[in-house]
């Protein structure tokens, strides 16, 4: 994998549909910095920031979990020094900063979408995009519809959860475009994932 994304940025190509937006980013910066800094560079590059990303978030999230500081504080050092959030912030080569840094976001809004401090349109919209980004992230679906079914028993809960949706489902839409040419093309990404999964491994 590692070697794939680093010729896919090298190329500014977006020929792997299980990083589809990952690979369109890679790709954007490789365009503008190819002729100053190569493929591996930009990529560590965009990682470095999606890691600092996910760090922050991490520690957001966090902060809205717990009962205290002291707490909070815990719960960050927990997170952080975890072994594959550690390894995934030093220079690391591949995809994997991306869902990081998405997953932190998703975990961050989420909390505050149950607490009633956030709209449901965050979390929402972040795990309708995350899969387009790095197809494991389809695992963010069973946590969406615990916001979806938090969201609904509140006062007002079904108009702030249809504005959520019709927004996730837009930009989902939205994000086959920079692959496919076209909004809504999820036949065509479902199809390109189906060629390059390993099917016969039940994954």
């Amino acid at each position: 994998d590692p070697l794939a994304l680093v010729q896919g940025v090298a190329d500014a190509s977006n020929t792997i549909p299980r990083w589809h937006l990952a690979l369109a980013a890679y790709g954007v910066l490789s365009r503008l910095l190819l002729g100053t800094l190569n493929a591996t560079y930009i990529i560590r590059g965009f990682n470095a920031l999606m890691a600092t990303v996910g760090l922050l978030a991490l520690a957001a999230a966090a902060r809205r979990l717990a009962v205290s500081r002291g707490e909070a504080a815990a719960i960050t050092l927990l997170a952080w020094t975890a072994f594959g959030t550690l390894q995934l912030v030093m220079g690391y080569i591949d995809v994997y900063p991306v869902p990081l840094a998405v997953t932190a976001l998703f975990a961050w809004t989420g909390l505050g979408a149950l607490r009633g401090e956030t709209h449901p349109v965050w979390p929402l919209t972040l795990a309708a995009v995350g899969p387009f980004c790095y197809e494991g992230l389809v695992l963010l679906a069973p946590a969406s519809l615990v916001v979806v079914l938090v969201v609904l028993r509140r006062p007002g809960g079904v108009h702030r959860l249809a504005v959520a949706v019709a927004v996730a489902v837009g930009v989902a839409g939205f994000a086959t475009v920079p692959g496919f040419g076209r909004p809504f093309a999820w036949h065509a990404f479902l199809d390109g994932l189906a060629r390059v999964s390993d099917a016969e491994l039940g994954l």
